[in-house]
């Protein structure tokens, strides 16, 4: 069984947008392009529609796919199926990685970030089948802060993983 994307990395993005995917996620994106080329590299599919506050999500090239095929399976009738075509694949691009990692985040990504000409921390946090990209004060604030808020409201005691067995 292939591992997905996990553990959350901290990265340095520039303010032309160049960053570079954390090694274990990379191997993650690697085997989940079958055109990924030792030498040259490959492709990531980045999600940024405005569904997403503040973030955007990565995919493999594999991940993406089946995404996209849920989206068109949907009817054509269903009201959702426009917007999750507008929303996630129109607001999608591929990126292309080099065999070290590096990227350039687009413009528009920049923008959803709050990337300036200084550039920036972000944080990486691989969530199984896909990762966020999030810039690192906002990840602290709205996900670290929400999550220990959470925690602490289910009392002592409390055992995530117990949530499992549930289903």
């Amino acid at each position: 069984m292939a591992v997905g994307f996990a553990g959350t990395y901290h990265q340095k993005v520039d303010g032309k947008g160049r960053v570079s995917v954390p090694l274990k996620m990379r191997r993650v994106i690697e085997a989940g392009d079958p055109d990924w080329d030792t030498e040259k590299g490959g492709t990531v599919h980045l999600v940024f529609g405005s569904h997403l506050k503040g973030y955007v999500q990565g995919y493999t090239v594999a991940q993406f796919a089946r995404l996209e095929e849920r989206i068109l399976s949907l009817k054509e009738s269903n009201p959702m199926r426009d917007r999750m075509q507008r929303m996630i694949l129109g607001k999608s691009t591929p990126l292309d990685v080099d065999k070290s990692g590096r990227t350039i985040l687009p413009k528009e990504i920049r923008e959803k970030l709050g990337v300036d000409d200084a550039g920036m921390d972000l944080r990486y946090v691989g969530l199984g089948d896909r990762f966020e990209v999030w810039p690192a004060p906002d990840y602290v604030e709205r996900v670290e802060v929400e999550d220990e808020a959470w925690l602490a409201e289910q009392g002592e005691g409390f055992n995530l993983l117990a949530a499992l067995a549930e289903d």
